[in-house]
């Protein structure tokens, strides 16, 4: 059984996260964003297929993403809306998500 909420948000998120790039100013956090967007996208697809790199992929990266959003904040490099809380809430979903669920046996 295939995690499609999971699936849905971080293919949404990734997106959402390289749609940035063209209504903010360049700058290394807007450059990190935009790779994790890529990089949640390339989640959200790995999920289909439900192997347990994948999964465990898509514990892991998640939480890094809202710690660093968190900490770009922290340290003044961006703002915490409009963009930011709610990537970060969705990091919280998508990890509440993939813990909730055992890897598949490949």
């Amino acid at each position: 059984m295939r995690n499609w909420p999971a699936i849905a948000l971080l293919a949404a998120t990734g997106i959402l996260h390289v749609y940035q790039f063209w209504l903010t100013p360049p700058s290394l956090p807007m450059v990190t964003t935009v790779l994790f967007g890529f990089v949640y996208l390339g989640i959200g697809i790995a999920l289909i297929f439900a192997g347990r790199k994948a999964l465990w992929t898509a514990r892991i990266v998640p939480a890094v993403g809202a710690v660093l959003a968190l900490g770009s904040v922290a340290q003044g490099q961006q703002k915490l809306l409009p963009w930011v809380l709610p990537f970060v809430m969705v990091d919280l979903v998508v990890l509440w998500l993939v813990w909730r669920k055992r890897p598949v046996q490949t």
